[in-house]
């Protein structure tokens, strides 16, 4: 999918974001802005290319923003005076503080996705789709941690 019209969509936004938006420090519109620049992208570019998820698909779009970005009912406010956001700091799993399914709505999508939609699932393989899409939300989540540290 690197190589489809949708990705080359998605870098042309990128760099016309790049040109149009401030960008010489790293708390400038083309770093923190949730809807142009960097952060928005990184989210479709790797949904679109892992997944096959559409780009423009705004439902799902909310969802990974409230899951990955800590922006939300869930987020959880932060332990730093410096206003780093401490939400990734909460635990995957059974104690996150999922009140609105956020973990589930992604692992759905991802299940979904045509990357997985086809995937088949049996004794004879180590892993249910539904593990799967679980499995990706969790690694999604570190890379969303770990993306511009």
């Amino acid at each position: 999918r690197q190589a489809a019209t949708t990705a080359q969509t998605l870098l042309d936004d990128l760099a016309r974001d790049y040109r149009d938006l401030r960008h010489a420090s790293s708390v400038d519109a083309f770093f923190v802005r949730g809807d142009r620049g960097l952060t928005p992208f990184v989210s479709k570019y790797l949904h679109y290319v892992m997944f096959g998820i559409d780009p423009t698909d705004y439902a799902a779009a909310r969802s990974f923003e409230l899951l990955y970005s800590g922006d939300g009912a869930h987020a959880w406010r932060s332990f730093y005076s410096d206003g780093i956001s401490g939400y990734y700091l909460w635990p995957f799993g059974a104690l996150a503080p999922s009140e609105d399914g956020a973990i589930e709505k992604v692992a759905a999508i991802y299940e979904a996705s045509p990357a997985l939609r086809h995937l088949q699932s049996g004794a004879q393989f180590n892993m249910t789709r539904r593990e799967l899409a679980a499995l990706s939300v969790a690694i999604m989540r570190m890379i969303a941690v770990q993306s511009f540290s």
